[in-house]
């Protein structure tokens, strides 16, 4: 799920695969502007929560993500990635 955070630049992205780091985001998200910043969310621990803030350069780069994001999102979910044993 993505939401734009008001009328800002920033976007909410929850349900991430546990394995995505904050680099996979942001080559993920550079796909549809520029990225600024990403937080991914952590427990105490260091594990994800499986959600992140991404902010984008501008307003207009962070709907794009969203609309182009939210499209692909089907694709996306069919990706599952597991660590080598």
């Amino acid at each position: 799920m993505l939401t734009l955070l008001s009328n800002s630049s920033w976007v909410f992205v929850d349900g991430l695969s546990l394995y995505y780091t904050a680099d996979d985001i942001m080559d993920l998200f550079a796909r549809f502007g520029t990225v600024r910043t990403v937080r991914l969310k952590l427990d105490a621990m260091g594990m994800s929560l499986r959600c992140a803030y991404i902010e984008m350069a501008t307003h207009a780069d962070a709907e794009r993500a969203i609309l182009l994001a939210n499209a692909a999102s089907r694709a996306l979910q069919a990706i599952h990635t597991v660590p080598p044993y």
